[in-house]
């Protein structure tokens, strides 16, 4: 079996997650993927495959465009609003609340996010990318005529909605 993996998953590397009312160090973290990957190769499942680049255009038919654009300025934003430590969202509009796009970058965290313990840092999008393109090339190869492939992606995404992350 093939497996496929990006060493830019390590740009994604949050220091901390919020959970049970502390912030604590994340459970999805780069030596994750890393102990998953020795293992792979410990067991020689098979070749390791580095991802193809797909562009956008394949994961805008998954998640909408404006997500898309807020993961790719996110940080750059949080950063030119002054905020020193990881973008992690800490307001949502309640119900009843009108429903719009907000301006500030504290309310599009809570508008583009389900959940508080999943942040955004240096490298986020970086990875997200990487990984998009790991999943993309694992079912190209199956697609392809593989039996099947291991797409090693981190981070792994699957909490995801069309425009919303955590």
């Amino acid at each position: 079996m093939k497996t496929v993996f990006s060493p830019l998953h390590s740009r994604r590397h949050v220091k901390t997650e919020l959970d049970g009312g502390l912030l604590i160090e994340p459970h999805e973290k780069p030596s994750r993927a890393e102990t998953i990957l020795a293992r792979v190769k410990d067991q020689a499942l098979g070749e390791i495959l580095e991802p193809e680049e797909f562009g956008l255009e394949p994961v805008k038919r998954v998640h909408t465009a404006e997500y898309v654009a807020f993961l790719e300025t996110c940080w750059q934003e949080w950063l030119a609003a002054g905020k020193p430590g990881e973008a992690i969202p800490a307001v949502w509009a309640g119900r009843g609340m009108r429903h719009r796009l907000p301006k500030d970058i504290d309310g599009r965290l809570g508008y583009y996010s389900f959940a508080a313990e999943t942040s955004i840092s240096d490298g986020t999008w970086e990875a997200a990318r990487a990984s998009a393109n790991v999943a993309l090339t694992a079912q190209k190869l199956v697609a392809g005529g593989e039996r099947a492939a291991f797409a090693l992606c981190r981070p792994p995404g699957h909490h995801a909605h069309a425009d919303l992350f955590g």
